[in-house]
């Protein structure tokens, strides 16, 4: 499903009013977050034609002008940005600031290629113009992976190689990712071909940001006709497994580290 962002009426001049979405079941409220949830692929098939932009575009700019968060495409800005929330966020969900001698080595790993081969597919909270969290995705994982090899992972290779930082540092750690990438099970591929990423700050936290960000995703994925969308999140963080399983996706192998979870995509 796709988000528009939070906010109240734009009033009569909108393209397509909330009544008209509730009536057609196209939309839900969300009182908490003051969110549409809009499904776009219901609106087309049934009136030939995708939801008018101008919708959103006029619901961002009522969303900007009250400080309101809302769900936006990713743009080439945001880049530093979501480097800043990964850290963030990249010590099993908590805050890893300090805690490698290049702030940016995880976001080179987990952030730049998705945003260098997918940027369509990637999708941010945005915070009083910045973003405060973010949702991404590849949609063809195996073919994903083989781009990285050809295009990322060179130049990084040549910027980190094995042994730029102590042995038993976080930093080295991930320069032992950039040069032996983990590669996706191909057992689960076949119905879960497309994988994502997913990490929000504290500040929008518990606000059902996850979960519209996730929609917004699938609802796009729904689009492309992908069959399925698989993740992996740490086996120890058992709030993050919850939250996942609460979407509709279920496990579908773990270990003392990591757990990878699927969900299927329901295509007409």
């Amino acid at each position: 499903m796709a988000v528009a962002g939070g906010g109240g009426e734009t009033g009569r001049q909108s393209v397509i009013g909330r009544g008209f979405l509730e009536r057609h079941h196209l939309c839900a409220w969300s009182s908490s977050t003051s969110t549409w949830i809009v499904v776009r692929r219901v609106f087309k098939a049934t009136h030939g034609t995708s939801i008018p932009a101008g919708h959103f575009v006029a619901r961002r700019l009522v969303d900007r002008l009250l400080g309101v968060p809302f769900i936006r495409q990713y743009e080439p800005r945001d880049r530093e940005a979501l480097y800043e929330v990964c850290l963030r966020t990249g010590n099993d969900g908590g805050d890893a600031t300090g805690l490698y001698q290049v702030p940016t080595i995880l976001g080179e790993v987990y952030i730049g290629p998705y945003l260098r081969l997918h940027p369509e597919l990637a999708w941010v909270i945005d915070d009083n113009g910045s973003a405060s969290g973010y949702v991404l995705c590849a949609p063809d994982t195996t073919a994903f992976e083989s781009r990285c090899e050809a295009q990322w992972w060179p130049a990084l290779r040549e910027r980190y190689p094995l042994g730029s930082f102590p042995r038993d540092s976080l930093d080295e750690e991930v320069v032992g990712i950039i040069h032996d990438p983990e590669r996706a099970a191909t057992e689960f591929l076949g119905q879960f071909p497309a994988h994502l990423h997913i990490d929000i700050t504290p500040e929008v936290q518990g606000q059902s940001w996850g979960t519209a960000l996730i929609s917004t995703l699938l609802d796009e994925l729904m689009v492309r006709g992908v069959p399925g969308v698989h993740l992996s999140v740490s086996t120890a963080n058992a709030r993050a497994i919850g939250f996942y399983e609460h979407l509709g996706f279920t496990v579908l192998s773990h270990d003392a580290a990591n757990t990878m979870m699927g969900k299927h995509i329901a295509i007409d």
